[in-house]
């Protein structure tokens, strides 16, 4: 999950989520004026940190709570704060009739996706009983910011909203799921997206979306898929112009409705996107251009996020700050070249280790490595993992948001790692990847699962003033991939089946729709969810060059569906998987459904028989 920062429109209502996706550029006003840097986060309005209380103590304040979420790395988020926030007029105003917290996107998975709707910066007054008076997308100069502050007031005082529609809220049970009628809905939504003139998948702003690329890559592999294959290679090619020439590493997205004015932020959503989608066009290309591109965003994780203990941080802002309060923006700072930049001074580097971006990092380094052959990127994976679990275990099966954070748990950990954690089984056979991913699951099963309504809940414990379980779309949808994929690597149907349930949450009436372009990332666990499966089993000892080859070109194979496993020739497996036939040497046998196939022992031969298998079932 990723969240442009955006100035806003004119109008002081939230618009539906299609609206915002399409009219992003079309709505924005001109790039106010520089006024120096946002000074210290205290600077201006004395803002709080969020707590469970906060309506209480609005409540008993006789107050609004006036809740700001925004990113170390937003743009916007720092121009209004030094401009809007800093000006003693909104200040005093501010002071009088308002309760001001300021929440870190980054830091509250669970409080960005509730407000995820209205990008950042998010703006939201929250009456006494924790109802949303008014919710704002984007910069607010303080002329109109003063006048927001007044109408909301005069409307909290009365009782009144002053939203035209109520924010959404999937509400919906999970019910039987109709796979098919589900996937021409959510491709005829992606194909309604795709700007033919700029190749990619969306209009106004430019956002390399790495599971739209995805979704067309797999469906290359269909018999009229000719047109996805050439989409997803034009895509991604035109994304090699939000790569940074001097450091590597991906911006966020471009402005004006073309690729060629970034927005220089570097988040790890996207850099791990960029890895999947480039990793995907080198399996099923064999082109030697997108894996360059790809180490060119290595490169940048490498040097800038990677942590001693081998994990990665979070993000890197747009524009340089400096203590002084003075500023350099992106496009001034990044059109230099190395040393022009470091004789400035460095952009701040968000270095929290949170698990969700690992397992972002983790999963799209091991899906690079096994299309690439790279070895010793698999081996930076396993140790990024490892740094992980080692800090953020949670002791009873889950996965701490960030190391020392002690209040509740958050879905999308448990689905990113969990889905790096089968990843990372299938790149080195240790089955102690696969152990943790069940035990990541049974977490989701216990403790973030809706048992009245299907789906899973963004977050365990209290939740604070609003009542409601919010069941996100990015995270449902990241926790039934990471269940499918664990289904398919232990033959489960049971991971299947909540799988199944937590995409039904997702599909919901008009859900998909909401979420424009990014439906893409349902319709990539549709596919997955529809696609044959198969199991490549290389019978053959550990460390013998033969089997070590027919594993190698499984992994590397382009054959969707295939999950690969090495069993001893003993026939010992770690995923209880049926044994495949006894066999006089290293071997590599497809099988599902209750049949095998004949011995393959060259690896050459990997790829082809297993499309066929494939194809076959």
């Amino acid at each position: 999950m990723h969240r442009v920062s955006v100035p806003a429109p004119s109008p002081r209502r939230a618009l539906p989520w299609g609206v915002l996706l399409l009219a992003l550029v079309a709505l924005a006003p001109p790039r106010p004026a520089a006024a120096g840097g946002d000074g210290a986060a205290g600077a201006g309005v004395a803002w709080q940190g969020w707590t469970d209380d906060v309506a209480a103590r609005a409540r008993a304040e006789g107050r609004v709570v006036l809740l700001t979420v925004s990113a170390s790395w937003c743009h916007w988020c720092h121009v209004m704060q030094r401009e809007t926030y800093a000006d003693p007029r909104v200040v005093a105003r501010v002071g009088a009739r308002f309760l001001p917290v300021k929440v870190d996107a980054d830091a509250r998975p669970d409080l960005a996706e509730r407000y995820a709707e209205y990008h950042w910066p998010a703006t939201v007054f929250l009456g006494g009983d924790g109802r949303e008076v008014l919710a704002l997308r984007g910069y607010r100069g303080p002329d109109d910011f003063l006048r927001i502050l007044d109408d909301v007031d005069r409307a909290a005082r009365a009782g009144r909203t002053l939203l035209d529609a109520p924010p959404s809220r999937n509400a919906a049970v999970a019910g039987d799921l109709d796979l098919g009628a589900l996937r021409a809905r959510l491709r005829a939504l992606l194909d309604a997206t795709w700007d033919e003139a700029q190749a990619g998948w969306g209009f106004g702003q430019k956002y390399p979306y790495a599971p739209a690329a995805e979704v067309a890559w797999l469906r290359s592999h269909d018999a009229d898929g000719a047109r996805e294959g050439e989409r997803a290679r034009r895509a991604v090619a035109a994304w090699s112009a939000l790569i940074d020439p001097v450091w590597g590493g991906m911006y966020q997205y471009s402005e004006g409705g073309t690729w060629a004015t970034p927005h220089y932020e570097k988040i790890m959503a996207v850099q791990a996107g960029a890895l999947r989608a480039h990793a995907a066009a080198t399996r099923r290309t064999r082109d030697p251009r997108w894996a360059r591109e790809a180490r060119a965003v290595l490169a940048y994780l490498r040097a800038f996020l990677r942590a001693p203990s081998g994990a990665f941080g979070t993000s890197q802002d747009a524009d340089l700050r400096r203590p002084d309060g003075t500023s350099v923006d992106g496009a001034a700072y990044f059109g230099r070249d190395d040393a022009g930049r470091r004789a400035l001074g460095m952009p701040r580097i968000d270095r929290a280790v949170y698990a969700q971006e690992n397992g972002w990092a983790v999963e799209a380094m091991v899906a690079l490595a096994t299309a690439t052959g790279d070895a010793a990127l698999l081996d930076e994976a396993v140790a990024a993992a490892r740094a992980v679990l080692a800090t953020h275990d949670d002791g009873a099966g889950g996965l701490r948001h960030a190391a020392d954070d002690r209040g509740p748990l958050h879905l999308g950990d448990q689905a990113a790692f969990g889905r790096a954690a089968v990843a990372l089984w299938g790149a080195t056979g240790d089955g102690a990847w696969l152990a943790r991913a069940e035990r990541l699951a049974e977490t989701l099963l216990a403790r973030f699962l809706d048992r009245a309504r299907g789906g899973f809940v963004a977050t365990t414990g209290e939740r604070g003033p609003f009542g409601d379980a919010l069941r996100p779309f990015d995270g449902n949808v990241a926790a039934a991939r990471f269940l499918l994929a664990l289904a398919a690597a232990k033959d489960d149907a049971r991971w299947r089946r909540e799988a199944l349930r937590a995409m039904a949450v997702a599909a919901a009436p008009g859900v998909p729709e909401r979420h424009g372009w990014r439906s893409a990332a349902l319709l990539l666990a549709v596919e997955e969810a529809t696609r044959p499966v198969a199991r490549a089993t290389v019978v053959g000892d550990a460390g013998d060059a033969r089997t070590e080859a027919l594993l190698a070109a499984a992994r590397a194979a382009d054959a969707p569906g295939l999950v690969v496993e090495r069993v001893d020739e003993d026939g010992t497996s770690v995923t209880g998987a049926p044994a495949p036939p006894a066999s006089d040497g290293p071997a590599l046998f497809l099988c599902g459904e209750g049949r095998c196939s004949s011995p393959v022992r060259a690896p050459a031969d990997v790829e082809a028989a297993a499309r066929a298998f494939l194809a076959g079932r």
